[in-house]
């Protein structure tokens, strides 16, 4: 029989959060547990069980894996913003999916999902399907946005090679600026699209083992151009100690080209940009991306750190200082369990940093005794 939303739910929260009217509003039969103890202590196995973010736990405290364990698979995390961190801890301990439920349009999707997938499934895909409507749309639309910024970097480019004759100081300077605020906008149409995908689609963490060292090759080869553009060199270095990290390799990708861009932007042309991984202790992997641009103001930093400041000057977001790069970047560093930071480079100038857990460090917490 095809599952459907009438199946029974069981749903674990401390107190009344207002999921469970949003969980019935799609067809399903749900049941209602103060806690995880309770459930334990129950003899009724659900269908699909609903835990509470703020019950996660973690390590031998996870009641995630002890819930799994038990028989309360699939198992999703309701989760409200700002609680990635959770969200992912839920995610590495045995959890299917989560629940957003300030996204209704997307609750019913993410249970039919989830009550498709076969008992004691560990993960349900999430990867965006084929023909599916929304992101064909975003994909086209940016498609066609780019398409005439295209065009214009090729003509920047022929005219920056000379194929219309020589250029005087001052076209050269102008040329400059035509090509760098192509570049940005060609950036933020970029970042506009992955932050549609996931937000529609659902941000899921699957971490793994990553190479510090190939996930830095990777972004020489796709950012190289960029900065040989604009006469950058972009150097890197990796601690013996600081080879491996957990973390999920899409959002790594997403966040250190970020990261990089934005460091480009900031350079002088003719700078230096640094690509760094370090041990940070506590079983934690610093990657830094450092430049010899302005310095960063306490206020920057702080925006950064927070998502959002408010001064004299009025109220700042990520997204309003850095751009929406950098706001999801600082998503995605949260949601592995990390912590994104802004600092005064060794140089003078800015060093944005991204604090992941090693591969090494969550390897030896896997095998503690629960």
């Amino acid at each position: 029989m095809q599952p459907t939303l009438a199946h029974s739910i069981l749903l674990i929260e401390n107190r009344e959060s207002g999921l469970r009217s949003r969980l019935e509003a799609t067809g399903a039969r749900v049941e209602r547990c103060s806690g995880p103890q309770a459930a334990l202590a129950a003899s009724f196995r659900p269908r699909l069980t609903v835990l509470d973010s703020t019950l996660v736990g973690r390590g031998a405290r996870s009641w995630v894996r002890r819930l799994v364990e038990a028989g309360f698979a699939p198992l999703l995390v309701g989760c409200r913003a700002g609680e990635g961190a959770a969200v992912a801890r839920a995610l590495a301990d045995g959890a299917v999916d989560f629940l957003a439920p300030d996204e209704p349009r997307l609750l019913a999707g993410v249970l039919e999902r989830a009550l498709a997938a076969p008992a004691g499934a560990s993960e349900v895909a999430r990867t965006p399907s084929e023909g599916d409507p929304v992101d064909d749309f975003v994909r086209e639309a940016v498609h066609e946005f780019c398409t005439p910024l295209t065009v214009v970097r090729e003509f920047v480019a022929n005219l920056e090679e000379g194929l219309a004759g020589p250029l005087n100081d001052k076209q050269e300077e102008y040329l400059g600026y035509i090509r760098d605020s192509s570049e940005e906008m060609h950036d933020m149409f970029e970042a506009f699209r992955d932050v549609v995908r996931y937000r529609l689609l659902g941000l899921a963490c699957r971490a793994q083992e990553c190479s510090v060292r190939d996930l830095f090759d990777s972004m020489h080869e796709d950012l190289g151009p960029r900065f040989a553009s604009r006469k950058l060199e972009l150097a890197q270095s990796v601690d013996a100690d600081a080879r491996w990290i957990h973390a999920d390799p899409r959002h790594l990708r997403q966040i250190l080209a970020s990261l990089l861009r934005h460091a480009s932007k900031m350079s002088p042309r003719g700078g230096r940009v640094e690509l760094r991984a370090e041990p940070a202790g506590h079983g934690r992997v610093l990657l830094s991306v450092s430049d010899e641009g302005p310095a960063p103001t306490p206020a920057d930093i702080e925006v950064l750190r927070r998502g959002v400041h408010g001064d004299r000057i009025g109220e700042r977001s990520v997204t309003h200082l850095f751009g929406i790069g950098m706001e999801l970047a600082r998503a995605l560093v949260q949601l592995n369990l990390g912590e994104i930071a802004l600092r005064v480079s060794a140089s003078g100038g800015s060093s944005r940093e991204a604090l992941l857990p090693s591969a090494a460090a969550v390897e030896a917490r896997a095998a503690l005794p629960l």
